[in-house]
This record gives C-alpha cells, structure tokens and sequence, in this order.
C-alpha cells in the first residue's frame, strides 16, 4: 500500500470520528433541551411561588402614630385597595381625644394579600354618641352564611358591618355592658381562605360566632364544588 493511501484512509477515519462524536454531541444536546423545555421550564412557575410562599414574611403593626399609613384612604402603597373591600368603617384617623386600648395591623403576602386588623377605642360620652350614629348610617350587611358566620360576637353587639362574599368582612362592635368604647376588626383576603390562624392574631371574642376562613372551610368547598 502506497504512503498516500494510507494517509487518505486515516484522514478518512478521523473524519468519521469527528462525525461522530459531532452527531452524539448533538444528540446529547437535543435531548438536553427538550427536558429543559417540557420539564424545567414549566416547573420555574411553580418554584418561584413555592419560594414567595416559604419566605413571605408576616408584617405585624402595632404603633398607633402609624394607623394611618396601613388603613384608610391615607394608606400606603399595597394598604390602599385591599381586594377592594371598603374600610369606612373604620375611623379615617386617631385624634388626641381618642383612647386608643388596643391595635393590631397583620399583613401576609404568601400567594394573595391577607389583612387582618383590630381597633378599641374609648370615647368621651359626646364622642360616642356620635359614632355610634356614624355606625348606624353605615349600616349591617347580610352576613350570616358568609364564610359560616352564624352571629355576631357573644356579648357584643354590631354596630356596622361590610360582607364582600369573596373577599371577608369589616365590622364594628359595641360589648353589650356599654363602656363607651367601639371595636373595628378587619379580616380581608382572597378567595376563599386564610393562611394565617385568625385567631392568632384577633382576639376570638372579636371574631363572628361560627366564622371558619380555615383552608378546608365549608363554605370554600361549596363554591369551588
């Protein structure tokens, strides 16, 4: 065999190593792609909720000089619609003649916006009077039903109440032994359940007797059937 033949045969088969290995390269490629394209691109949503959901992290406000910054028409970025959910109800500021006895403002973020708030506030005689009739002209929604709500609180009595059948509820309250002093409770999320333990955060005597924003309410399971 001539030299020359032999350099072609050689040359020859290193061209189709190189084929080869360009052809399992590709191949390698191809396959790569495609699991990154039905596999791990669909599944980036999914993660990305699952670390919102891990890390969100539960704002809780409990300084009265900053009320106005989480309720109200005066109220901060994310604080201002709230699902939409009117909070007139609620007093538009704290004036210095208001006893403010307790406040707690608890916001969480981990799929959907979920507000959870309550105010007592004593008033002067004149004062209370006064709001109770701002109450009253506010009116009471139909509740009952609502995210099982069966009633208002043992031993208070409504003096105002917003129902949104989605989105939850703000009410005031007035305790049956009159002391001149009005409790507003806020629970608003989206539908149809609560994160967080409501009861948690608001005191269970504020809460709407029967009421279950629980993720396995029944009321839930009615509209999503």
């Amino acid at each position: 065999m001539s030299k020359n033949k032999v350099q072609k045969n050689a040359q020859s088969g290193k061209i189709n190593l190189s084929m080869k290995r360009i052809l399992k390269i590709s191949l390698v490629a191809l396959f790569c792609g495609m699991i990154i394209y039905f596999v791990v691109l669909p599944l980036i949503p999914f993660f990305l909720f699952w670390i919102q959901f891990k890390f969100a992290g539960i704002e809780v406000n409990t300084d009265i000089t900053k009320y106005e910054e989480y309720i109200g028409q005066n109220a901060k970025d994310k604080f201002i619609s709230k699902h939409s959910v009117d909070e007139a109800i609620f007093p538009k500021n704290i004036t210095s003649d208001m006893n403010t006895l307790e406040y707690k403002m608890t916001y969480y973020d981990p799929w959907e916006e979920q507000f959870l708030s309550y105010l007592t506030v004593r008033y002067s005689e004149d004062r209370y009077k006064l709001e109770k009739e701002r109450l009253q002209k506010l009116g009471i929604d139909e509740y009952k039903g609502f995210y099982c709500a069966e009633n208002e609180p043992n031993n208070y009595d409504l003096r105002a109440l917003e129902a949104d059948y989605n989105g939850g509820f703000v009410y005031a309250l007035t305790p049956e032994e009159q002391d001149n002093t009005v409790t507003y409770v806020e629970i608003i999320f989206a539908p149809y359940f609560l994160d967080l333990n409501v009861e948690e955060y608001i005191p269970k005597k504020y809460l709407l007797e029967g009421l279950d924003v629980s993720k396995n309410n029944e009321y839930r399971k009615a509209h999503l059937n």
